[in-house]
């Protein structure tokens, strides 16, 4: 009998040493994320801005407006994944003179995806499958909630609240899923031109040994969407404030840590910064 439990004891060592290893990756890859943002904050930034804008506006779109919403998210990452690859290969800071027109550019620089020819079409298989994604989770998150996922809190008893609350936890889940079969296959097939469809499911396959290292990296894209949330309840202005902060800062630097995770499981010959 002791040693079964020492068996066991051993195991559960060893699993939280796994788990413990799995999280120190994921700030090792937001810390690399943070250095590759510090080179060119101004482009970045920038891009985050005004693709939380753009967000904001849709969701303001009657029915659609989530999905519609949705598509940003694979342009801004793609886009921000291109950008990264070149601030990997810029060994110094944005020089001052640079600062102004980076930041002028950041529209242009959201979009830079769709600017080749030969991204178009990948980029727009991305965008669709994306808006189906985002389709489907809006009406899984119906399904479970039994029609209350759209009422508004104050007006929800205490079952209405569980409710509300597993569609939450459904939403957040199925978009895990949906960002781990993206964070490798955006730069497999931009980076790598390789087929889009065949790097989702590769991206699953890799995204499964990293899950808490990733979470911990999408774990921060979900603070400032949660805190406006809140804030909504109280007021709109505030709300679509943290929103619209939040996330300008929030999702450049997912993108670049994501990009650090792409190089950590393909490196290349001069890997980026971790």
């Amino acid at each position: 009998m002791g040693t079964a439990a020492t068996e066991a004891a051993r195991k559960k060592s060893g699993s939280t040493k796994k788990l413990e290893k799995q999280f120190d990756i994921g700030v090792r890859w937001l810390r690399c994320g943070w250095r590759l943002l510090q080179r060119n904050p101004y482009a970045l930034l920038g891009m985050g801005f005004v693709s939380v804008l753009i967000i904001i506006a849709l969701t303001l779109v009657p029915l659609f407006g989530n999905t519609l919403s949705a598509l940003i998210l694979p342009i801004f990452m793609s886009s921000a994944i291109l950008l990264a690859e070149d601030l990997s290969k810029q060994k110094m800071a944005l020089p001052a003179s640079l600062r102004k027109a980076a930041l002028a550019r950041s529209p242009k620089n959201l979009f830079r995806i769709f600017s080749k020819e030969e991204y178009l079409l990948q980029a727009l298989v991305l965008c669709v499958y994306v808006m189906g994604a985002a389709l489907l989770t809006t009406i899984a998150a119906h399904v479970v909630t039994g029609g209350t996922w759209a009422s508004p809190w104050a007006s929800l008893n205490i079952v209405g609240i569980l409710q509300v609350s597993l569609g939450w936890l459904v939403t957040l889940f199925l978009w895990f899923v949906v960002a781990a079969s993206l964070v490798y296959a955006i730069p497999l097939a931009f980076l790598k031109d390789q087929p889009l469809v065949p790097a989702l499911g590769r991206s699953l396959l890799i995204s499964a040994k990293n899950a808490l290292a990733l979470a911990v990296i999408f774990g921060l894209l979900v603070i400032p969407f949660l805190l406006g949330n809140v804030a909504l309840l109280f007021s709109a202005p505030a709300g679509y404030l943290i929103w619209l902060l939040g996330g300008a800062i929030i999702l450049p630097l997912t993108a670049t840590s994501c990009y650090c995770s792409y190089r950590t499981a393909f490196p290349t010959t001069a890997p980026a910064e971790a």
